[in-house]
Formats: C-alpha cells, structure tokens, sequence
C-alpha cells in the first residue's frame, strides 16, 4: 500500500527547515502530536560525505485494534525507522525494522525542496504486511491511516513550531 504526503511550509528557507527537522528539541516536541508515545534518537552518524545516518527508535500511542494485537501480539509495539539523509539532495531514505521484520516491510523517500519562500516536503512510502486471512490489508490500511494522520498533525505543529522561533 501507498503513502504520499506533500505539504508547504512558508517563511523558512531550506537550509533552517532542515535543521529544525533534524533537531531533537523540535522531535522531541513533535512525538505527541505525531500519535507517538515516544521517539529516541538511538544511533547517529555523519558519513565523509555529509551524509548523516540515523536510527530512531519509535512507540505509537494509538490504540492497536485487535487484528494487529494477533499479527504481533500483547508485547508492545516499537520499531526503528533507520534513516539516510543525502545533505546535497536534500533527500531522507529510509526504512523500518522491526521484531515483525518477516511479515512488516516499509521504505520510503522524503525531499526537501525550496518552494518561493518556503519548503515543500514530500514523502512517497510504501507498505507491506505479510498476514494470513486478509489481516495484511486491513493493517495496512490502519498504518496508513495513522501515518496520514501523524504527517498531517506534525505538519501543522512544525509550521507553528517554524513561526514561533524564527529568528
């Protein structure tokens, strides 16, 4: 299943939207507003050529509807979205490992691009879960729903967050 998100920010060049992205006072702040109960930076590292490699360790706060509690059970639900950020491309690459590896499988690209006086991010994911009985495709669904959601209310907090501490 497909996730595509395309939203504008106004009144920031790229270059502070970036860094505001990838601040942890800003993510720290954003993982409620996301449907994240928590959201640890657990691994990071910069390449020679700027490339920064990140591993962010994520629990959602929203409700799990039972088709999900039987693909992965009662244990809490975590995983780790494992991040490449190109500086250059202004691109993010990443995926998602998680103890479900064998039946979740996420990738995705997010860019960064100037848009007049702002910055315009668009993120192209795509979901699979392997379940038997029909289960991966309502998963799916209630993934991508969530996700849609958290993107949309993060967006509307990063653009408060941006006017809020311009500089």
């Amino acid at each position: 299943m497909k996730l595509h998100v395309d939203q504008r920010f106004a009144r920031v060049s790229l270059e502070r939207f970036c860094a505001t992205y990838f601040s942890e006072d800003f993510n720290d702040a954003v993982a409620a507003v996301s449907g994240l109960k928590s959201r640890k930076l657990v691994e990071e590292r910069v390449e020679p050529d700027g490339t920064r490699v990140r591993r962010v360790r994520m629990t959602p706060s929203a409700r799990i509807p039972p088709p999900i509690d039987r693909l992965v059970g009662r244990a809490a639900v975590t995983w780790d979205e494992v991040q490449r950020y190109r500086p250059l491309a202004h691109e993010l690459h990443f995926h998602v490992e998680s103890p479900a590896n064998d039946r979740v499988h996420m990738t995705g690209l997010i860019r960064f691009l100037a848009d007049g006086d702002g910055v315009r991010r668009t993120i192209d994911a795509e979901l699979r879960i392997n379940a038997p009985l029909g289960l991966g495709v309502i998963v799916e669904r209630f993934v991508v729903a969530e996700s849609e959601r958290g993107y949309r209310r993060m967006g509307e907090f990063l653009q408060r967050w941006l006017d809020e501490h311009a500089t």
